[in-house]
């Protein structure tokens, strides 16, 4: 599992996060990487005006909620480029290109806004039916999304 995580990071584009200071700035470079293996809420880590390590709460097609212990934000994102990749048995593969909108947030993330763009990678292990199809709604994934912009918290 983990090689398969390390594998896609690879093909996301080798990202280098590195500890900032103990304090958020008000404005600055802002990159998530969010990791999912297809067991309960994706894990974020942060760096930039919002930072740390969270989860990641779906509330939406294009919606999302980043938690992280200093307070929340709101994500709205949109894809502009999907690529459905190549079939390998019963494993599929996805990437996805988009861009993301900060819409406030709660705690010290209340008022938070910015964007940026994103890259999504997913592999999709479906379970093996008895006849030998593959079930598309039985498995497991790997997912890897980076994501880079700018964020600006209200001072």
């Amino acid at each position: 599992m983990r090689r398969a995580l390390l594998a896609i990071a690879g093909v996301a584009g080798g990202v280098v996060l590195t500890a900032g200071p103990a304090f958020a700035a008000t404005s600055g470079a802002q990159a998530f990487i969010l990791t999912s293996h297809g067991r309960g809420q994706p894990g974020i880590l942060a760096t930039g005006p919002i930072h740390g390590a969270g989860t990641d709460q779906t509330v939406g097609q294009n919606s999302d909620r980043f938690l992280f212990q200093q307070g929340a934000v709101n994500v709205n994102h949109a894809a502009t480029a999907q690529h459905p990749g190549p079939q390998a048995g019963c494993t599929f593969f996805y990437s996805e290109r988009g861009t993301y909108q900060l819409a406030g947030g709660t705690g010290q993330y209340a008022g938070a806004s910015g964007g940026g763009t994103y890259v999504l990678n997913d592999v999709f292990f479906a379970k093996t039916k008895p006849n030998g199809t593959c079930a598309q709604n039985a498995g497991h994934d790997v997912l890897l999304i980076v994501a880079h912009g700018q964020t600006t918290l209200p001072s």
